[in-house]
């Protein structure tokens, strides 16, 4: 089976429904963007007025893998390593993914 990279629109569907399952567990929702020319997968940093930003590569990714960077990027934007990050991470993904 081909791999298919994942889609704007895809991508802007997940990230709706990441902010959502965050919210529900009253964390921070960082800036999502999908920047062009990110030579990374994904990479995470503070803009100018103090947000966090989570920025996502889509080129030759799978939707599950940039579901899964966008919601390790809210795990850590709000302060969370190791197992509480994976915990997060993990259960705002099976969300995701099985709505």
């Amino acid at each position: 089976m081909k791999r298919q990279d994942a889609t704007v629109k895809q991508t802007l569907k997940i990230m709706k429904s990441l902010s959502t399952g965050a919210k529900k567990r009253r964390l921070y929702v960082p800036i999502f963007k999908v920047p062009t020319n990110i030579d990374a997968d994904r990479s995470i940093k503070k803009s100018p007025s103090g947000a966090i930003e989570v920025r996502v590569n889509l080129k030759g990714r799978t939707i599950y893998e940039v579901a899964s960077d966008l919601a390790l990027g809210i795990a850590i934007s709000n302060g969370l390593s190791g197992y509480r990050a994976e915990l997060v991470r993990s259960s705002l993904l099976r969300e995701v993914l099985q709505s």
